[in-house]
């Protein structure tokens, strides 16, 4: 599969702030992840009890997880009923650089 076959508009929203953008969507993943720097600008940050690292299927794998985001989602314009839970990983961006 192509990376823009497995990738949708996303707007996640919180407390009036937006972010539009395109994300890479796995419907079969365990957990979803969000970057520190796109949970700050939303400003929605809960800090975990306890940080642990999440084994991914990359080079590097393991992704440090330090918070987590309790987000609104829509998804391709339509809105996921509820909230959404992201866990915040450090250095997501750091990872495709």
């Amino acid at each position: 599969m192509r990376v823009e076959q497995a990738t949708a508009d996303v707007k996640l929203e919180f407390k009036g702030r937006s972010i539009g953008l395109k994300a890479l969507v796995d419907t079969g993943a365990s957990r979803s992840v969000i970057s520190k720097r796109l949970a700050e600008e939303l400003g929605a940050l809960i800090p975990l009890d306890e940080p642990y690292e999440l084994r991914i299927a990359y080079k590097y794998g393991k992704l440090g997880m330090v918070e987590q985001s309790l987000v609104k989602v829509a998804f391709r314009d339509v809105e996921v009923p509820g909230r959404v839970v992201f866990e915040v990983a450090e250095k997501l961006g750091e990872m495709y650089l």
